[in-house]
């Protein structure tokens, strides 16, 4: 009489070369998919995700402002406008508002240096002026940063 084996045969018995190939495998697929995640989440780390913005911007002669508004952003993001159609030293007076969580506006330099910052406080409005210098050719630019960020806006009103 034959006696039964009680392991089937499609399960490798442990330590054996096809139980560790299978458990390299897990390994290798748990790995790839983590760093997968590590670098979606960098990704995102530099981005602005923002839900019912509103973006007005009038542009004159020497001059002019951008407002946006929101209903809610997370995140950071560099933007620019161009606001002269060479290097020029612009007054820019920044104001910025939020109902809740943080917002931070930084304008920068044409070397990316943070010229000076404007944040904001929940339920009041800050605002800050400054010169700053466009690049060669003629963008201002700034950094937005939001963390749980509600019912906010910013603008930047400048002028030669």
């Amino acid at each position: 009489m034959q006696t039964r084996n009680p392991i089937p045969e499609r399960v490798p018995a442990p330590g054996t070369k096809r139980n560790e190939q299978s458990a390299q495998k897990r390994v290798w697929f748990v790995c790839s998919w983590s760093v997968l995640g590590m670098l979606f989440l960098v990704l995102l780390s530099g981005c602005l995700l923002v839900s019912g913005e509103q973006t007005s911007v009038d542009l004159q002669p020497g001059g002019g402002n951008l407002r946006v508004s929101f209903v809610s952003a997370e995140g950071q993001a560099t933007r620019e406008l161009k606001v002269a159609e060479d290097a020029r030293l612009m007054r820019v007076i920044a104001i910025v508002e939020v109902e809740a969580g943080d917002l931070r506006l930084e304008l920068l330099r044409p070397d990316g240096a943070v010229e000076f910052v404007a944040e904001g406080r929940p339920d009041s409005q800050v605002t800050r002026t400054s010169h700053i210098q466009t690049d060669e050719q003629g963008y201002i630019r700034y950094r937005v940063l939001a963390q749980a960020a509600r019912n906010g806006s910013y603008q930047l009103l400048f002028q030669e």
